[in-house]
């Protein structure tokens, strides 16, 4: 064992519970990286990450999913069928739903707030003046261009081409229901997608559906903080601004709102 270097001897922190009372799930001691990467990239019948690995992989009906906001770009460096799904959202509305969240509610530990704001307890700004000074709004075109200046033209255009392609597929939060119901009709890898599995709900009454899944802020906010939103939304000026500064956005979204039921006529390529 390790030395406990005040009182000298074995450190009681680091016995190997010779008690099966205190024998822990997992022993986090033993490092098993190398030997997780040796059979990931070696193992038997053939190297999982490599094209022979993957190929056999598909064929017996294995299908793997990347989650990430940073996705845009993976299917480069896959030698394998690769696609894109997202999922858009008003941007309006979600520009407003993330100001409550950061702004108002103070969420993430306040990770959106200044520290003056930290000292004083509250996010003063409205949601126009809170994304100037914050930055966050050309997160659309960010995601669906990545390595561009979001605020330019250029990567605009990049992410509208990005998001009609053959390989990207994208869904409408506000139409999310009918969306699910597209990929399990029309994309064959994801038959049945969405679907809740017999006795699923039975076995506990806490577990989510992918439509049953909801993440929004009002209920954090206070009575107070609820009004300043509620004025916000009323104010023809402050929704005008905001509509300006997020152009790009709400023209990308309104790209895809012209292309959401053209994009399920074709069939899925890979990128």
């Amino acid at each position: 064992g390790e030395t406990n270097g005040e009182g000298g001897g074995e450190d009681p922190r680091h016995t190997y519970y010779p008690s099966e009372e205190y024998k822990p799930v997992m022993d986090l001691t033993e490092p098993n990286y190398r030997a997780v990467v040796e059979n990931y990239m070696n193992g038997f019948p053939a190297p999982q990450a490599g094209h022979i690995g993957m190929a056999a992989s598909f064929q017996v009906g294995h299908r793997e999913i990347f989650k990430g906001s940073l996705a845009m770009g993976f299917c480069d460096v896959v030698n394998a069928p690769c696609a894109y799904l997202t999922v858009l959202r008003d941007p309006v509305e979600r520009l407003l739903s993330q100001y409550a969240y950061l702004c108002l509610a103070g969420s993430e530990d306040r990770s959106g707030w200044t520290e003056e704001w930290k000292l004083a307890g509250a996010c003063p700004l409205d949601p126009v003046a809170y994304f100037e000074k914050m930055g966050g709004v050309e997160v659309g075109v960010q995601l669906m261009a990545p390595r561009g200046d979001p605020g330019s033209r250029c990567a605009l255009e990049a992410a509208k081409d990005n998001l009609v392609h053959g390989c990207t597929r994208f869904l409408l939060l506000e139409k999310l229901a009918d969306g699910v119901k597209r990929i399990g009709a029309h994309l064959p890898d994801f038959a049945g997608f969405g679907d809740v599995l017999p006795g699923f709900r039975a076995s506990h009454i806490s577990n989510p559906t992918i439509l049953d899944t909801h993440n929004g802020s009002k209920q954090r906010l206070e009575p107070e903080q609820a009004l300043r939103m509620e004025g916000y939304r009323a104010d023809a000026g402050t929704m005008a601004r905001l509509r300006q500064v997020a152009a790009h956005e709400i023209e990308l979204y309104d790209h895809a709102l012209a292309n959401y039921e053209a994009q399920w006529d074709k069939p899925l390529a890979s990128c």
